[in-house]
């Protein structure tokens, strides 16, 4: 299940079928077999009598499937519900902290998103979209990854181990205190200081292991090159990075910022950049 959600292979009459009516929310109303001739009701269920049409490629059912769409109980989860429901409880959840860096209302409890107040779309808050930010913002939900590459790159990955490059470069940092303490050629530290120095960014995001303790990691900020070369070299371990993400956007001044992480991070920065920043010309990321 995990890997097909990340995949995103899971849309139409299965998406459907595994988020409504093995969940039991299904109340057979039999709209989806209104809005599809190739569903049924029997015994007070929806039941697939032909392929689905998403399954043969079709775009007539629009991207999640017009029986999911038209389903009153999807129409009803909205904001953190929707997304406990379909990441949280799923096992999909990266612990990014995408959701809860640009909503008070939640917070990591031992590394899982946990409300804290009543989600703002039950007080039918419209700041937070149609779905919800921490829904949008997720790197686990859609889009598919092939509309995301097209968006931000121009294009779509043709090697789909590499993904979308230009060119790829061997390389190694010549900072002999980058050099002490990076994982393998401290490429990327080398990157950030030089970007640092010569004004490409104004602050980079990066994660470092608490005092006293590496294996916990935290975001942090830093704005000076010299600060570097403390969060050189990897951490095994989840990291709340996103939040670092927030905390500079509500808290600080800086709009050209830098955020290394993990490809999932990635995914939820360029999420963020979609929904959250989309008209905001003065804010520049760089990943």
């Amino acid at each position: 299940m995990k890997l097909k959600h990340i995949l995103e292979v899971d849309k139409g009459f299965e998406f459907l079928k595994n988020k409504i009516v093995d969940k039991t929310l299904c109340d057979g109303c039999g709209i989806c077999a209104e809005v599809c001739d190739r569903i049924k009701i029997s015994d007070g269920l929806p039941e697939l009598v032909e392929p689905c049409l998403l399954d043969l490629g079709s775009t007539e059912c629009g991207k999640r499937g017009l029986c999911v769409d038209n389903c009153p109980k999807w129409e009803e989860r909205r904001g953190f519900e929707l997304l406990k429901e379909t990441i949280i409880d799923e096992g999909l959840c990266t612990g990014c902290a995408a959701c809860a860096a640009f909503c008070e209302r939640i917070e990591l409890v031992d590394g899982v998103p946990t409300p804290v107040k009543d989600c703002i779309m039950l007080l039918d808050a419209v700041q937070c979209g149609e779905y919800g930010l921490c829904y949008d913002h997720c790197s686990a939900r859609l889009p598919p990854r092939d509309e995301l590459e097209t968006r931000i790159f121009g294009c779509v990955r043709e090697d789909e181990l590499l993904g979308v490059y230009r060119n790829i470069f061997s390389a190694k940092a010549i900072d002999p205190e980058i050099l002490k303490l990076c994982q393998d050629g401290g490429i990327v530290s080398s990157i950030l200081a030089y970007g640092l120095e010569n004004e490409i960014f104004e602050g980079v995001i990066v994660t470092r292991g608490t005092a006293g303790d590496r294996w916990k990691p935290e975001p942090v900020v830093l704005v000076t090159p010299e600060e570097i070369a403390s969060a050189a070299g990897t951490i095994y371990s989840v990291s709340p990075s996103i939040m670092g993400l927030g905390e500079v956007i509500k808290n600080t001044e800086l709009t050209k910022i830098a955020v290394v992480g993990t490809p999932c991070q990635m995914k939820a920065t360029r999420n963020i950049q979609e929904h959250l920043f989309k008209k905001a010309e003065d804010i520049d990321i760089t990943t």
